[in-house]
């Protein structure tokens, strides 16, 4: 496999991932009967955190694990596509999105925060497949 299937393929986990969370975070604020100001406010705010959070802290990972990716020789064995500071982050996100449940916290609260997250992972997400298609039109 080449290096754009690598980057490619991990755009489509975060994408999956992000779509994912979006519509569970939308579910979350459907059960909630919120009126439709209250709906679009927290859809909003956290609208808002997801695409501070792609833009502020996810596309330096992107461009990290890019560089990173195309740093190695091929064949490039999976679990060292991502650095352990990556799976301390990915291990803190799911206690985080757990928590969330075990502490009961309101469906607002748990909507808003998996609709943020799931946001800036489809951006993030994105920003892998644009990545990957550039480098593969790049290496033929």
């Amino acid at each position: 496999m080449k290096h754009w299937f690598y980057i490619f393929f991990t755009g489509i986990v975060w994408l999956s991932m992000g779509l994912y969370l979006f519509a569970k975070g939308i579910d979350f604020l459907k059960v909630a009967n919120l009126r439709l100001d209250y709906f679009i406010l927290v859809l909003l705010i956290s609208s808002s955190a997801g695409f501070l959070k792609e833009k502020f802290i996810l596309k330096k990972t992107v461009k990290r694990i890019t560089k990173r990716i195309l740093s190695y020789a091929l064949p490039i064995p999976i679990f060292r596509i991502y650095d352990s500071r990556f799976y301390i982050v990915i291990l803190m996100m799911i206690i985080l999105g757990q928590s969330l449940k075990w502490f009961s916290l309101s469906l607002i609260i748990r909507g808003g925060v998996d609709l943020a997250i799931g946001l800036a992972l489809v951006k993030g997400g994105c920003s892998f497949l644009f990545m990957g298609i550039s480098t593969r039109k790049i290496s033929y």
